[in-house]
């Protein structure tokens, strides 16, 4: 049963976007990868498509990642941006 995340738990799924796609080293992630990455970090959330879904689309109107469309097959890649990168290394480890 799908559930609404909380403000907090949906800050941490952001947080781990964020430094999934920092520990790419600047290749892009494709969007299964990301969506099954945060549903393995967070199985006591259950179905997390919908929330990684949120999540990083919030991370794009903040500036933080951005995605890009593969022309060959429409899959969409995730990268950190500057600002991303920023925002992790303002953070506690």
């Amino acid at each position: 049963m799908l559930r609404e995340l909380s403000a907090r738990e949906m800050g941490q799924v952001r947080m781990f976007i964020l430094r999934a796609l920092d520990r790419c080293n600047g290749q892009p992630m494709p969007d299964s990868t990301l969506a099954d990455t945060v549903s393995l970090a967070f199985p006591h959330l259950g179905p997390m498509e919908s929330a990684t879904q949120s999540a990083a689309q919030e991370l794009v109107a903040q500036g933080r990642i951005a995605a890009i469309q593969r022309e060959i097959d429409g899959t969409t890649l995730w990268v950190i941006t500057d600002k991303g990168l920023g925002t992790l290394a303002a953070m506690p480890r």
